[in-house]
């Protein structure tokens, strides 16, 4: 470029800087590994005469200082927020613990030498709804900033949704409710977070999904419960006296017939669609049904589902009994909830509340467990916010063995709006069948 050197080591450091800004990658990095990353990516990669790490640090440590906004902290490069309490400093080390660090592209990482530089189409995304749909006021404008703030603390998404109706911002149509929940989902799951090294939750997910993980194959209790402990839902009763009660009836999940026929035939399926599209390495199917990993099971699933006429294909070559072969066509019939809110257990299944299309009403849906009662499954205070297919199964409504579970906790004024369309939904009963 015609720089000295002294000059391009600035214009590096003042990129990493702005990373540091705008990709929160570099916190926690030694400082020794800093220098050395430098030394060797930009500069030693293509020099004949290769600069010692001795005189970076010479070059680098008064840029760093004159900036004000880094210090160190036990050998690590922080920045400015955590001055007034570095206890937080410590408590992020460890949230970030083992995870990988995210490390840009060098045509990526030079960008961010541009102050101005940021890629926030979600931010963009949410801002339009916003205006759109509750109008340019001074309580929209309030509330967005609110949810700003929340939601770089950190904060639970039903306290970010709260701040809508403290703001006399409200919903027209239950689809809005959707579309917000989507749009502020994806503002967080695509935000790069000091937490995970730089990695947005997106990308740490995708990574996780991809090791091999000593998971069982279909997930049991996440969380164990004494009989006499509150129970997990938020009812404040003793856990016996509440969701131990359907638990132990057995009657909000398949019989253990039911649950062993579903198994056979799913599975039978899944390993179709593994040896169709050569998923796997490994064979699944029902005399295998430990040959993978959850992960590794829920790519296949997720093959299956993006490729939905393979169910015909599997029900031309499949060799099914009738009752089977049944089973299997009425899958074709499955139904994808990407946003559904438990409200309820009940004795014969687990009621979810699933937000209508456009000018369509909200839903209700009684949906069975497989070999336990979803209540066993999610071990969380109600309402919980959860991503599911369903599927048709006899004359039940049962899922595919995969659940998601959103880290959520709503407050009083979500929970209350969460009533009052599931008072709208029940006028219509309850859909206990999807055929």
């Amino acid at each position: 470029t015609g720089l000295s050197a002294t000059a391009f080591v600035f214009q590096i450091t003042e990129a990493l800087l702005h990373v540091q800004n705008h990709l929160v990658t570099v916190f926690s990095i030694l400082f020794d590994q800093n220098v050395v990353c430098i030394n060797q990516w930009f500069l030693n990669s293509q020099n004949v005469d290769q600069t010692t790490t001795e005189a970076l640090y010479v070059l680098l440590l008064p840029l760093i200082l004159k900036k004000g906004k880094y210090g160190f902290y036990k050998k690590h490069l922080v920045h400015y927020y955590f001055f007034d309490n570095l206890e937080n400093a410590d408590y992020l080390l460890q949230d970030q613990a083992d995870k990988p660090r995210y490390l840009p592209e060098k045509t990526e990482f030079l960008k961010y030498a541009d102050e101005s530089f940021a890629d926030d189409s979600d931010w963009h995304n949410f801002v339009d709804f916003m205006f759109e749909t509750f109008g340019c006021g001074q309580n929209t404008i309030r509330a967005i900033r609110q949810m700003s703030a929340q939601l770089e603390n950190g904060a639970p998404l039903g306290d970010v949704m709260s701040i809508l109706a403290d703001n006399d911002c409200i919903f027209e149509e239950d689809s809005q409710i959707q579309d917000i929940l989507d749009l502020i989902m994806s503002l967080v799951n695509n935000a790069r977070r000091w937490e995970n090294k730089g990695h947005t939750p997106t990308e740490l997910m995708e990574i996780v999904s991809n090791r091999e993980l000593s998971e069982p194959l279909f997930l049991q209790h996440n969380q164990h419960v004494g009989r006499n402990d509150p129970c997990l839902c938020g009812s404040k009763k003793k856990y016996k006296r509440c969701c131990a009660l359907i638990e132990d009836a057995g009657t909000a999940q398949l019989t253990e017939t039911e649950c062993r026929q579903f198994y056979k035939v799913w599975l039978g399926l899944l390993g179709y669609v593994n040896d169709r599209g050569n998923v796997l390495d490994v064979k699944i199917g029902p005399d295998n049904p430990n040959g993978a990993t959850t992960a590794m099971m829920l790519k296949v699933r997720n093959a299956l589902w993006d490729t939905p006429s393979l169910i015909d294909d599997y029900l031309k070559d499949a060799a099914l009994m009738p009752e089977e072969a049944d089973i299997v066509r009425g899958w074709k019939r499955r139904q994808e909830i990407k946003m559904g809110i438990v409200l309820e257990y009940k004795p014969e299944y687990a009621v979810i509340l699933v937000a209508g299309e456009k000018d369509e009403d909200s839903r209700l849906y009684g949906i069975k467990g497989l070999s336990d009662a979803l209540s066993a499954m999610l071990r969380q205070s109600l309402p919980v916010s959860i991503e599911m297919n369903i599927l048709p199964f006899k004359d039940k409504i049962v899922y595919d063995g995969f659940i998601q579970a959103l880290p959520v906790e709503y407050g009083p004024n979500m929970k209350a709006m969460f009533r009052d369309l599931h008072d709208v939904a029940i006028q219509h009963g309850i859909i206990t069948s999807l055929t």
